[in-house]
């Protein structure tokens, strides 16, 4: 992808009102179709619940009682065992912070006022200008989430079951030997695809160690991918059979949102959400799209200054919840 960031050159912006040509009848702005794309990275994360009194956040977890009542013979002074939980913790810490300003000399315009206006309107841009920002560090946890580490178990968001695997809380072998991965192969999409992702679902096991089914409530990819899954969840029968008289096998899944983005890494990728995630992958916002507006220097040189920041954080607490369901390279 081009680098679109500005450089920080603390300088004017090149907004001397002089230096232009008089004989401008008018200056046009260049408007581009899709300048007002759909910003769905925020219905990526759950709400924060650590608010923002600090930047470093100790959390502990800890399963409840585990285990099953003991089946004991019948003898009068019975001994009984005591109930276990298993417990964890993580450190949620720092912000990633976004800023962008804009600036002009009102000196200027008194010259170049009919042609000029614009400089002191483009301000309004700065909010669109961070908001593509936050979009990209939106997707920065999950485009990189087979590095990102995070969660109490410090593996990343989705792990191989080999290198990493998926882990309970304080119990990190009990997915041993078997393939404790939340990365799927899954191909193109297809109903079989679709029944995959059902099935960890399905089968998914709890932090106590017991079968907790979880229902795919969300499931996010490029556009060409999310229309092929909306086409395959709300044909009236078997698409793939072309027969209407068939059952669609995945008609189940209807009503999972689905959201289209661009800014998924890898075109051909999925990834999906299970009842509950929002619990497990949060954002954080000390604030975000604050606006300051001052003035520096005086008489000729004073100028306008514009600016908009926002200070925003990521985190999840566990991965077991979300699956990448990896399409062909």
């Amino acid at each position: 992808m081009a680098d679109r960031t500005y450089r920080n050159t603390l300088s004017t912006q090149n907004h001397d009102g002089a230096t232009f040509y008089r004989g401008f009848a008018k200056i046009t702005e260049m408007e581009y179709a899709n300048a007002g794309e759909d910003m769905i990275g925020e219905q990526l994360y759950g709400a924060d619940d650590l608010g923002t009194d600090g930047l470093h956040h100790e959390v502990y977890f800890r399963t409840r009682l585990q285990g099953q009542a003991a089946l004991m013979p019948d003898n009068v002074r019975q001994r009984y065992p005591m109930a276990s939980y298993r417990t964890a913790s993580i450190l949620v810490q720092g912000y990633d912070r976004i800023g962008i300003a804009h600036e002009y000399y009102p000196e200027d315009l008194e010259d170049n006022l009919p042609g000029f206006e614009y400089l002191a309107n483009m301000a309004s841009d700065l909010p669109i200008l961070v908001r593509d920002t936050e979009e990209d560090l939106h997707f920065r946890l999950y485009n990189e989430g087979e590095t990102t580490n995070g969660g109490f178990a410090h593996t990343p968001l989705f792990v191989d079951g080999t290198t990493d695997v998926l882990q309970l809380i304080g119990n990190a072998d009990y997915f041993s030997g078997t393939a404790a991965s939340n990365i799927i192969a899954g191909g193109g999409v297809s109903h079989a695809m679709l029944a995959l992702a059902k099935q960890y679902g399905e089968n998914f096991v709890n932090e106590e160690g017991r079968v907790a089914p979880r229902r795919i409530t969300q499931i996010v990819g490029r556009s060409q991918n999310i229309d092929l899954v909306s086409m395959y969840i709300n044909q009236g029968g078997n698409i793939e059979n072309f027969d209407p008289n068939r059952p669609n096998p995945s008609s189940d899944l209807s009503g999972v949102t689905l959201l289209k983005t661009q800014r998924l890494a890898q075109p051909n990728d999925l990834i999906i959400f299970y009842d509950g995630w929002q619990d497990h992958i949060k954002m954080r916002a000390k604030y975000q799209g604050r606006p300051d507006t001052w003035e520096e220097g005086h008489a000729q040189f004073r100028k306008v200054v514009a600016q908009v920041r926002s200070r925003l954080g990521y985190y999840f607490y566990n991965n077991r919840l979300v699956v990448l369901m990896r399409g062909a390279a």
